[in-house]
């Protein structure tokens, strides 16, 4: 326990103040402090963060150009296939502000983020895919608060064909002819993360996990999948033993499956689905069919028919 010193002690000696002597090194030691720091008045400072930065970072604008040399913060690419082509394996791309930045082709590691406070558009023409992921064997890609829409029109949002891991933070996927989201890398062991986002008026499915020449494992977490035509969230499990693996956590899914489909879909034998802590509105359904798996675990409100419960918490 800490005490307290009483109102009436007394101090028991003179505090000790310095003399003429130290006060004359207190201040030059001070004046050499101030004489070190870098002079951003003269720009030097600014120059060696730029020259840090550009080599990783390359940035993108309403007001850029698509130049030799363009990606700094005061000379911004206009669209993000010229930054990505321009950026080196493992850099990153960031959105300075609201905007429409074209379609985009992915084939290293990199991250692709929107630093504005508006939306960061990506858009395809008729039939094509808006983001589409062809990476190396190990390449980590990060997309992180896109918008993609179709307008109708375009074939997909985001089609991962390869790569080791792939993260989709807080991006909405909406107005495709066929699928928001497409996960279904051929790349050994790939793992795929979706978090947060709306995907809404697709043609076919919000997302879609497949698996087709090895297993995938996929997971959504806070998650909303709305007035899709088919599954708001589909897992396909593919044939010789690859397994589609889909872990649905805290999701909202509802006015889906107006082709007859479950919201909620574990298809074909080889699918497996986990669902915790979600909501399948009543009018839809969340559902294992062709010897497909789905799991309940945690709770889960709504139409839920599982082919097992698991006692996970």
């Amino acid at each position: 326990m800490t005490t307290l010193p009483s109102q009436n002690m007394q101090p028991v000696s003179t505090p000790w103040r310095p003399g003429g002597f130290w006060i004359l090194c207190l201040a030059a030691t001070l004046v050499g402090l101030l004489l070190a720091q870098p002079s951003h008045a003269a720009g030097a400072g600014d120059s060696t963060i730029a020259a840090t930065t550009s080599a990783t970072t390359k940035y993108v604008a309403n007001a850029g150009k698509d130049q030799t040399g363009c990606g700094a913060v005061k000379s911004p690419c206009a669209t993000l296939q010229y930054a990505h082509n321009a950026s080196t394996d493992g850099g990153q791309i960031i959105i300075r502000d609201a905007g429409s930045y074209g379609a985009v082709s992915i084939t290293k590691a990199i991250t692709i983020r929107n630093g504005s406070d508006g939306i960061a558009l990506i858009s395809a023409s008729s039939g094509k895919v808006a983001v589409t992921v062809n990476a190396g064997s190990d390449a980590v890609v990060t997309l992180d608060g896109l918008t993609l829409d179709g307008y109708g029109r375009a074939l997909q949002g985001i089609v991962w064909e390869s790569g080791r891991r792939i993260t989709i933070r807080n991006c909405d996927a909406r107005g495709f002819t066929d699928s928001g989201i497409v996960l279904r890398s051929i790349t050994p062991m790939p793992t795929a993360f979706v978090e947060g986002g709306l995907l809404t008026e697709n043609g076919a499915h919000g997302l879609v996990v497949a698996a087709s020449k090895v297993a995938i494992s996929a997971s959504a977490t806070g998650t909303t999948s709305v007035n899709n035509r088919l599954a708001g969230f589909l897992a396909i499990g593919g044939a010789g033993g690859s397994i589609a693996s889909l872990d649905l956590l805290r999701i909202k899914a509802g006015g889906n499956s107006r082709g007859g489909n479950a919201s909620v879909d574990a298809y074909a034998q080889n699918a497996f689905i986990t669902l915790g802590d979600s909501f399948i509105a009543n009018d839809n359904s969340a559902t294992a069919e062709a010897g497909g798996t789905l799991c309940s675990y945690k709770n889960n409100y709504g139409n839920v028919s599982t082919s097992c419960s698991v006692n996970w918490h």
